[in-house]
């Protein structure tokens, strides 16, 4: 009698488990994390007379695994692409001295003696990113001059230049350009020539 009741208590524990791993709790195991993974590069350029050209890109990926050895094993993948993320941001911000939205799913910085620019792609809707622009540059001191804000066009003037916001919506994602562009007469002659990779 002990080994049925054993054995009937065996095969009810394994449908049990299976029931389980099949259900929906353990399949949000791992797989809304912030950032499943992550790719990421740098471009850098340099010529005569500190002439510096450097592009950045980073895209995330949100990975939908399979079963519950995946699931389980992208819970630390997870957290090194999500440290990741918050290297290539923190690069950004130096870098350029502008924000990223959070959330960002495409990421491009670039920072030339002709321009500073952070491009992004979020799933965030375009309120809440130009709610975030306005926080972050506000913080900086920077002014806000609204050119069209029926296209969420807007220009920020700043000690270092006139800095332009442009949002849109596409599919499901809003689109983030903010840019610097540099004054010519400010850049040595020397930066008009042609660099070399480094």
């Amino acid at each position: 009698m002990k080994s049925r009741t054993l054995g009937a208590l065996l095969i009810g524990g394994l449908v049990a488990a299976t029931a389980v791993l099949a259900s929906p709790v353990a399949a949000s195991l791992g797989r809304y994390s912030e950032a499943d993974s992550i790719r990421f590069g740098w471009s850098r350029t340099t010529g005569v007379n500190d002439y510096l050209d450097e592009t950045g890109w980073a895209v995330r990926g949100h990975d939908t695994p399979d079963n519950f050895v995946e699931r389980l094993l992208s819970i630390p993948v997870g957290a090194v692409a999500r440290g990741a993320g918050a290297g290539f941001e923190a690069r950004v911000s130096q870098g350029t001295g502008l924000p990223l939205p959070e959330s960002w799913s495409i990421a491009t910085a670039k920072n030339s003696p002709f321009i500073t620019s952070v491009y992004a792609e979020t799933p965030r809707d375009l309120a809440a990113v130009l709610g975030f622009y306005r926080a972050e540059l506000g913080k900086r001191g920077w002014i806000e001059m609204v050119v069209e804000p029926d296209r969420a066009v807007i220009t920020f003037t700043t000690p270092r230049g006139p800095v332009l916001l442009r949002l849109s919506r596409q599919n499901d994602r809003t689109i983030a350009e903010l840019s610097l562009r540099k004054p010519v007469s400010r850049m040595p002659a020397s930066c008009r020539g042609r660099g070399r990779q480094s």
